[in-house]
């Protein structure tokens, strides 16, 4: 996997618009933006985590996210957490080998089973895709 560093825009006043994430996330913005398009339907919003994590985009329905988003520089990283019926039900999908694998061996902690992606391009959404679609249908 390449190197990607988060954004340098780590200041709370300076909320990440579209123009800048645009211009951060390079080639991986068509990806970025269907994936807004996608959960359209849920609440989108900014939120600053401090100094070391920066700006997020947490993704959420109710009080319940669904994903967070963080920009870096030519890519995305998507982190979420799964619950035990919705692992069970993609470890049982046609997500890759190695993606079963790390699901399988994932840790829990209290919000569910963690995972992380980092999108570079439309190619890398492919599991997210999978994922995402699972969740939001089994989270109605």
């Amino acid at each position: 996997m390449a190197n990607v560093r988060s954004t340098p825009d780590r200041k709370p006043g300076k909320k990440p618009d579209e123009l800048l994430i645009k211009k951060r996330l390079a080639d991986a913005f068509p990806a970025y933006h269907e994936l807004i398009k996608k959960t359209g339907s849920y609440r989108q919003e900014w939120k600053f985590y401090g100094d070391k994590i920066g700006w997020q985009l947490k993704i959420a329905k109710k009080e319940k996210a669904l994903l967070y988003l963080t920009p870096l520089d030519g890519a995305f990283r998507i982190g979420l957490a799964l619950r035990e019926p919705e692992r069970d039900a993609l470890l049982s999908s046609s997500l890759n080998r190695q993606l079963r694998e790390e699901l399988r061996s994932a840790k829990r902690v209290s919000e569910g089973y963690p995972l992380r992606f980092s999108v570079f391009g439309a190619a890398d959404m492919k599991p997210v895709d999978l994922i995402i679609d699972l969740l939001m249908k089994m989270r109605q």
